[in-house]
């Protein structure tokens, strides 16, 4: 214990004085006159031993009630745990991400009561003592430190964000911002965005302070897929659409609506196991073309940040693919022949035309003998910038030219067609291509012309395990096929697989193929530039609007989306007038796992030495009491002040029922 002002001790030489005054008075006689004493000299004796006892106890009760005053005057405290040094300041970094919307147990946000918590620290320290406010938007706010009216005048602005933040990436930014090393961590340190420990280092002190919710379950969206991903305008799908349970509770009856440009189309009512999952399928209308946008929402409380899942269907009028002839009898004409489904060009090989190949989706070299040097290059800028290219080779192509885009190839030494195995249907590239697996179908026998070594993954292959079809990414997609689509090289080009594998390398192919979804983190998109003009921006517009960062790359725009403020919803990207496309953004599901550390986990999380302290939404004067006790120390003055009090109540008791 220490006194704040030790200079007021001098006082308790007044002690002195009632000490002196007591004596003197205990020492005067008083003389009084009697008939007669002998009657009376047993009661004087006894009252005389009270009347010492009496004064005694006032002697002592005054001496205590000065001793104890002066003790009041001399301020004495408990030292602080915890000392800041002296310029030392604060950093409060405080968890505004979705999840921080659920409830505590006293019905407020988790969010409010951590700006109530927030609010109270800074009333914790000296006047002097300056702080910088951190949330998950990294915003320029926390750049430089600020006083505490600056930062409860900032708190009142501050709302939930969409972004989330692991800890290594609040600590990567605290590190890049100051040295201060006291933090405040006001989160409800979800497990499943935390992310990896923080490595210990004892330069910093962390104080942590939990917001405990009391939500036992939370149905959300998982995923969202349709049964054909690459459906084109007309064709009749389904959308499948998984929730999760995230608690330990059984639900029943999860209503999910599913709304498409603004007209609701379909609901569905399932029931999901505690800790499960569940699907539900919604038929799409066969008469949809192009972009729409739609909606999955669903009913759940109290959580309803992510009661609504964001998509855009896109179902492509036509794809576009041009083919370099080198057969004047081929049957490619044929299978891509259905101009509903496809914007099909046919060029001569002796008389290309390189301005259509860069607008194609898919590139097919159909039995081109010899690839020329001009071709070779297109064909490699065209793959660099994601497009696909299929090589049907011809009977006896000229293989030094086909190496800059086969290395391995060689001369096929096959003298006889051989039956192909049966498709597998696991594989991506035939996913709800078949309705059930392709036991029963026959298969054609093919003979190559060309080989390219041992492909496992490749998408069709002879019994002896020779490819026949594989599939080469790079930026790209290069399709390779065995032989020539001719009689002479067997039965392929008119057997009942071969319009499936072309069309499905054509959806493959397209290359404005619009995603489902993208979460909120997605880095960068890709743009088709074949229309825009000299220095034209591309604008995100929705929710609100943002003008990413953006750099053209062989006709392809990419634009860079960190640190833009996106929230989930619809966007349209437009360049002036002009839509380029529709796209969905979504809060990543991690958000919605609610499952929380412990005190012992965050210990061990952290490192030990932390300060865990509890807080509740009416536990915030408990906290300011503790935060005072760590770092302003415990007063005692009230407590002296209360005893003074109660020896200056005894002697007046003594002095008034005393007789």
């Amino acid at each position: 214990m220490t006194f704040l002002y030790p200079g007021f001790l001098w006082a308790l030489f007044a002690l002195a004085i009632p000490v002196i005054v007591h004596l003197f008075n205990f020492r005067r006689t008083q003389k009084i006159y009697f008939s007669s004493t002998r009657f009376i000299r047993e009661v004087q004796e006894t009252s005389s031993a009270k009347r010492k006892l009496k004064h005694w106890l006032v002697l002592a009760t005054r001496l205590l009630f000065l001793f104890f005053l002066v003790i009041v005057f001399a301020q004495p405290i408990l030292p602080a745990k915890e000392q800041l040094q002296a310029g030392e300041n604060i950093v409060i970094y405080l968890d505004n991400s979705q999840s921080m919307s659920a409830p505590t147990e006293g019905a407020a946000q988790a969010f409010d009561a951590s700006l109530v918590a927030a609010s109270t620290i800074t009333d914790a320290f000296p006047a002097d003592t300056r702080y910088r406010l951190l949330t998950n938007d990294f915003n320029p706010f926390a750049n430089s430190l600020k006083t505490k009216a600056e930062v409860k005048e900032e708190l009142a602005k501050l709302r939930i964000s969409g972004k989330s933040r692991t800890a290594g990436e609040v600590m990567s930014r605290l590190q890049k911002l100051g040295g201060e090393k006291q933090v405040f961590w006001l989160s409800d340190f979800q497990k499943s965005t935390l992310g990896q420990p923080i490595v210990a280092d004892s330069n910093y002190s962390f104080h942590l302070v939990p917001l405990r919710t009391n939500v036992k379950s939370n149905i959300f969206i998982d995923t969202v897929y349709m049964d054909n991903p690459f459906a084109v305008g007309g064709e009749l799908n389904a959308l499948t659409v998984k929730l999760l349970n995230d608690g330990d509770e059984d639900r029943r009856q999860i209503n999910v609506r599913l709304v498409i440009d603004d007209l609701q189309v379909g609901t569905a009512n399932t029931d999901i196991p505690a800790n499960g999952t569940a699907e539900v399928n919604f038929s799409l209308p066969g008469t949809m073309e192009g972009m729409h946008k739609a909606t999955l929402s669903l009913a759940d409380a109290p959580i309803t940040f992510d009661n609504d899942f964001y998509l855009v269907l896109n179902f492509a009028s036509r794809i576009r693919v041009v083919s370099i002839e080198g057969n004047n009898t081929s049957i490619i004409p044929k299978v891509f022949g259905n101009n509903k489904l496809f914007d099909f060009v046919a060029i001569a090989g002796n008389n290309i035309d390189y301005s259509l190949l860069s607008k194609a989706d898919l590139l097919i070299i159909n039995e081109v003998v010899q690839l020329d040097q001009a071709l070779q290059t297109v064909l490699q800028d065209f793959l660099s910038v994601g497009g696909s290219v299929l090589i049907i080779p011809a009977a006896n192509p000229a293989l030094d030219s086909y190496r800059s885009l086969i290395p391995a190839i060689v001369k096929s030494s096959q003298s006889k067609p051989l039956e192909l195995s049966k498709p597998d249907s696991k594989n991506p590239f035939f996913e709800n291509v078949f309705q059930e697996a392709p036991t029963q179908i026959a298969m054609p026998a093919v003979k190559n012309s060309i080989d390219w070594g041992l492909d496992r993954q490749a998408i069709l292959k002879q019994q002896d395990d020779r490819p026949y079809l594989s599939q080469f990414s790079t930026t790209g997609k290069l399709y390779v096929l065995g032989g020539p689509l001719k009689i002479e090289f067997g039965s392929f080009f008119n057997h009942s697989l071969v319009v499936p594998v072309m069309y499905r390398m054509a959806a493959f192919s397209r290359r404005n193929q619009v995603q489902l979804y993208h979460a909120l983190t997605v880095p960068t998109l890709r743009f088709r530039a074949d229309s825009l003009e000299a220095n034209q921006l591309i604008v995100l517009q929705g929710m609100n609007q943002v003008v990413p960062a953006q750099r053209l790359v062989n006709q392809e725009v990419l634009g860079d989306l960190s640190g833009l403020d996106i929230e989930a919803g619809h966007y349209y990207a437009k360049a002036n007038a002009d839509t380029l496309s529709i796209l969905a953004f979504n809060q990543q599901n991690l958000e919605s796992r609610l499952n929380t550390l412990s005190n012992s986990e965050l210990e061990a999380y952290f490192g030990e030495g932390v300060d865990v302290y509890e807080l509740t939404a009416d536990s915030t004067t408990a906290m300011a009491d503790a935060l005072k006790e760590n770092y302003q120390g415990n007063p005692l003055w009230k407590y002296a002040l209360i005893i003074s009090l109660i020896f200056l109540l005894m002697e007046i008791l003594i002095l008034s029922f005393w007789r």
